[in-house]
């Protein structure tokens, strides 16, 4: 059976349109998700086996992290006005709030966090510095936080966040 050349001609034609049609829908979908995820505040990385904090006393505090545990990982600086924001709730928060570990790292010397403390009467906020450099925590902005609440993922806060209904949410 031959094929007349002028129907080959659009064949090819057809196909080779419905392949570009194709091909610019799948690069706008992944042009889409691309765009969400950089406006997105909330993001996943792989839980590490063990963070290593140290407390403002320079004893070595180390946190495994292990299944079935909630841990709260908070970066932030006296500084920073949103930072400053949270604390103010924050610091009732930890009054009642028992399930997760709870750690607010910040790379200020001690002497800045006392004063801080002590100047806005904060007593239930607990300040580490992570001394090593830790590539799952790969954060470039403050505060940004991780949490974990299952066994593999460690979810991630960039920016202000409620976190007064996140706990009465967690709470059991």
């Amino acid at each position: 059976m031959k094929i007349k050349k002028p129907i080959l001609i659009i064949s090819i034609g057809i196909l080779l349109t419905l392949l570009a049609f194709f091909a610019l829908n799948v690069y706008n979908i992944i042009q889409k998700f691309d765009e969400i995820s950089k406006q997105s505040k909330h993001s996943s990385i792989l839980k590490p086996n063990k963070v290593i904090l140290f407390d403002y006393e320079n004893s070595r505090t180390d946190t495994i992290l292990l299944k079935n545990k909630k841990v709260f990982i908070h970066f932030c600086a006296t500084w920073c006005q949103p930072c400053i924001e949270e604390f103010k709730s924050f610091d009732s928060i930890l009054t009642r709030q028992k399930e997760f570990e709870i750690y607010f790292v910040s790379d200020e010397d001690s002497i800045t966090i006392s004063k801080f403390l002590n100047k806005k009467n904060y007593k239930n906020i607990p300040f580490y510095s992570l001394k090593e450099k830790n590539s799952a925590f790969n954060h470039k902005a403050l505060p940004t936080t991780y949490f974990s609440i299952n066994d593999s993922l460690l979810k991630r806060v960039t920016g202000k966040y409620d976190w007064k209904t996140f706990f009465d949410k967690t709470h059991n």
